[in-house]
């Protein structure tokens, strides 16, 4: 006794309105990839300005109690790892394999929609901490000195 034969599908084109559910949906996945590359790019821009800030501030300004040469490279190293986070999650892109199913699809880009957001979050913290770093390295070296008053006091004069 031979196999049955599974029933056939016969294909459709999809009707106007699944065309443009077909179609929103596609600029919706587009999109949420895009903003994470958007992110991403705008968190290495960022850290490397907060870096040449830094720089130009330990660079350009005697500090009056020099810091530790590691504690003043340390924010540094932190824009550095930040930036690296965030390039490598710009780079990171939608696995292409073979899907049989909506699902299968939806679970793909979903999960790289949220791995590029979990590494913004990431280098958005790593640019907080170091921030405060370099603001409390900052205040140790340059916030230290007693500001004395170079110009005169007036004092009341006397009413005659």
């Amino acid at each position: 006794m031979a196999a049955p034969k599974p029933p056939t599908r016969k294909l459709r084109t999809p009707s106007f309105g699944e065309s443009v559910v077909f179609d929103a949906y596609k600029t919706a996945i587009d999109n949420a990839l895009d903003s994470g590359n958007k992110a991403a790019e705008a968190i290495t821009t960022a850290a490397f300005s907060l870096a040449t800030a830094y720089g130009a501030l330990i660079g350009l300004v005697a500090p009056k109690q020099q810091a530790p040469a590691v504690l003043i490279g340390l924010p540094f190293g932190m824009f550095a790892l930040a930036a690296l986070i965030s390039l490598w999650t710009r780079a990171a892109g939608v696995k292409v394999k073979i899907e049989n199913s909506v699902d299968g699809v939806l679970t793909t880009v979903s999960d790289m929609v949220d791995y590029k957001r979990k590494g913004a979050r990431i280098a958005i913290a790593l640019l907080s901490v170091s921030v405060v770093v370099a603001g409390a390295l900052v205040v140790y070296g340059y916030a230290s000195v007693s500001v004395a008053s170079s110009a005169p006091v007036a004092s009341p004069s006397p009413t005659h």
